[in-house]
């Protein structure tokens, strides 16, 4: 199983165009089970092109930029057992990068897993885990091609780079994409659930609607969005900064203090334990002592996607629910086998990506969330093209709510 994700790689990238005859003449076929199915690189293509002309005329939510632009051949992102789960596309127009759209390769999983004006994760910090993983390696010893890995959940990314003496892989390095530190192999191991039936058949329909356009752009889709919660740059940790930006918001930073400072000293709060040399955050637990300790109480309210406990859950429409209050959230993308069974389990899970549920958009391919993440190193600046929109800042990303593997947590905050 370890040398699965180097040595099947030649493989894996052929079977795009193996798969595209069993989708000849637009048509998905029907899904009576969660077995993964290979979307064709070129079904794929097209159905990145509609995606993009899809958002590009929505008159709310929509992204008037990407009018006239077009997909670029995919990146294929592969899960942490070596399996392509995801077709990256960098959105273009003349030489401008418009952000990137995310496609599952399975047809059982939605197909729009994220899009944003952001660069392409990929993009994002590569050359920057490269340069460390150079400096970590013998002298008789080479890099091999780096593989981006997708678990896949939304936000949760790694950079892995096969180690070489000779012809022979002797080592692997394994990066958080986010935080550029290193990540124990064992990372590897985790696993996602499979969809449920429900979602896989679902998630055929959806593919097919996308494909052939069968839908009627409407004056309106349901959208919403805080454009006033701040975006905060990655600073030490995605969890202190997410949080930072969060009680920012809340007014919780004093005016003297950098962003800097402020987001240190929430990392000395919410540090709950160190296991292996990763450090542990509860925000949930110790952002309360936070608030406390700088003057307002509040109330933290922990609900999640997916649970065999009915009073753990939240759904799609009480986060809109939350949003048209004018009540962002934070949001945790919980990632590993289990992590969907309760809110324990999802809140045990060593993967999380936190960000700040600033809003939504439905439309008829799904329902998004609005997100503000912090974003690190972005080392493809030239060529980004600004957007008109506030929602098409880099740092705000569409995310579907149903596509995401593992389990979404939303954590909630009112005062007494």
């Amino acid at each position: 199983m370890k040398r699965k994700i180097i040595f099947l790689l030649p493989f894996l990238l052929i079977l795009p165009s193996i798969s595209l005859a069993h989708h000849k003449g637009k048509k998905v076929d029907a899904v009576t089970s969660a077995t993964p199915v290979l979307i064709g690189q070129r079904l794929a293509i097209e159905v990145a092109g509609n995606f993009i002309d899809l958002r590009a005329n929505l008159s709310q939510g929509g992204f008037p930029e990407w009018k006239g632009a077009k997909p670029t051949e995919p990146l294929i992102y592969y899960s942490t057992g070596g399996d392509p789960v995801g077709y990256c596309f960098s959105v273009i127009k003349g030489k401008g990068d418009l952000g990137y759209l995310l496609l599952s390769t399975d047809e059982t999983r939605f197909p729009v897993q994220e899009f944003s004006r952001a660069p392409a994760p990929h993009q994002r910090s590569e050359e920057s885990c490269k340069r460390i993983a150079q400096s970590l390696i013998k002298e008789a010893q080479t890099l091999g091609k780096s593989i981006f890995v997708y678990p896949p959940s939304a936000g949760v990314y790694f950079t892995l780079f096969p180690v070489y003496q000779g012809k022979k892989e002797v080592d692997r390095l394994i990066f958080c994409s986010r935080g550029l530190f290193l990540l124990p192999k064992e990372i590897m191991k985790l696993r996602s659930d499979l969809a449920p039936k429900k979602i896989a058949k679902e998630a055929a329909q959806n593919w097919e609607l996308i494909l052939n356009k069968n839908y009627q752009l409407i004056e309106k889709y349901p959208f919403q969005y805080l454009a006033d919660v701040p975006i905060y740059a990655y600073l030490i940790f995605c969890h202190p900064t997410t949080t930072g930006a969060f009680l920012d918001y809340l007014g919780l930073k004093k005016r003297e203090e950098s962003k800097q400072e402020f987001v240190a000293e929430i990392a000395k709060y919410l540090k709950e334990k160190e296991i292996g040399g990763q450090v542990i955050y509860n925000i949930p637990r110790r952002m309360k002592e936070v608030a406390t300790a700088r003057g307002l109480e509040i109330q933290v309210t922990t609900k999640c996607r997916d649970s065999l406990k009915a009073e753990e859950i939240i759904t799609f429409s009480d986060y809109k629910d939350q949003i048209d209050k004018g009540s962002p959230t934070i949001i945790l993308f919980s990632f590993g086998s289990g992590a969907g069974k309760d809110l324990a389990s999802a809140m045990a899970q060593m993967v999380q990506f936190p960000c700040i549920g600033v809003g939504y958009s439905s439309d008829p391919t799904g329902d998004y969330l609005i997100v503000h993440e912090s974003l690190v190193n972005n080392e493809k600046k030239e060529n980004i093209v600004q957007g008109k929109s506030p929602y098409s800042r880099t740092g705000v990303s569409f995310i579907n709510w149903k596509a995401t593997a593992g389990n979404i947590i939303v954590i909630s905050v009112s005062k007494p």
